[in-house]
């Protein structure tokens, strides 16, 4: 499992200097956090690493579907403020890695050496989406602190088409999983929002069928009414199916991410 040491820390400064800022905080003139509609777009520079099992067979993203390169993929989110410390958080990630690979063989039968080579196409759909609500106890000109909970639903399908042999093999594996997080926005500079740092950590350990965790830590420069963000994303599901075959999928996705955020 990855670590978010870095991201845990930022947490720990954001909650240590929020809190310490309450008096600003209790004023109530209009700030940075005093907005109604926030939007987001970016692009994730990412490819997949682990693998997709169905019927008690794995395919691996970098070995058999050779989709493991890297990639600018869209992310994006959408979050509307009904009241001054709640917020309603939309987001997803819809990808599409394809590859060419060549996959070797080789049995022994009657002490000879036999070797197959297929040329495979491959395809790795990999779709992410998150719907949640949080509450921010902390909230004012400093930035703010939120808690919150939500549905995340995530669908990976992986496809194998055999040139020589046209045979084409499909797994799939989608679900929805509650998805409890915490989130942060720090103005480093007293009476300005031009600077800003802030982050996203979501988890939750689901027993026998695995744990899945996220996070995303950046941080930019505000001109006008647009803010430009560059930091770090990170995905990492491990979830299986209930059953002796282990059909499930093990997945991780991490990269750099630039944004264009909007507030209004």
């Amino acid at each position: 499992m990855p670590t978010f040491k870095p991201l845990l820390l930022n947490f720990l400064l954001a909650s240590t200097l929020i809190s310490g800022s309450s008096q600003a905080f209790a004023q109530g003139h209009e700030g940075p956090e005093d907005f109604r509609i926030e939007l987001t777009g970016a692009a994730w520079l990412t490819g997949p690493t682990g693998s997709l099992t169905a019927d008690g067979t794995p395919i691996n993203f970098v070995s058999d579907l050779a989709v493991g390169a890297q990639q600018p993929r869209f992310f994006g989110r959408l979050v509307l403020k009904p009241s001054r410390k709640q917020r309603i958080v939309l987001e997803g990630t819809p990808t599409s890695f394809s590859g060419v690979n060549t996959i070797e063989r080789s049995f022994i039968y009657l002490n000879r050496v036999f070797n197959i080579s297929q040329t495979v196409k491959s395809n790795a759909d990999i779709d992410y989406a998150y719907l949640g609500y949080e509450y921010d106890p902390l909230t004012g000109r400093w930035g703010h602190l939120g808690f919150g909970i939500g549905a995340a639903y995530l669908a990976v399908d992986g496809t194998l088409i055999g040139v020589q042999s046209n045979i084409t093999e499909s797994k799939a594996l989608h679900g929805f999983l509650p998805l409890p997080g915490a989130d942060f926005r720090i103005f480093p500079i007293p009476g300005s929002k031009m600077l800003e740092v802030e982050g996203t950590l979501r988890g939750l350990a689901v027993g026998s069928y695995g744990y899945y965790v996220e996070g995303m830590a950046s941080g930019g420069v505000r001109v006008s009414s647009i803010t430009f963000l560059a930091g770090y994303r990170e995905m990492f599901a491990n979830l299986h199916e209930d059953g002796g075959l282990g059909n499930g999928v093990v997945l991780h996705l991490k990269g750099p991410i630039f944004s264009l955020q909007w507030r209004w």
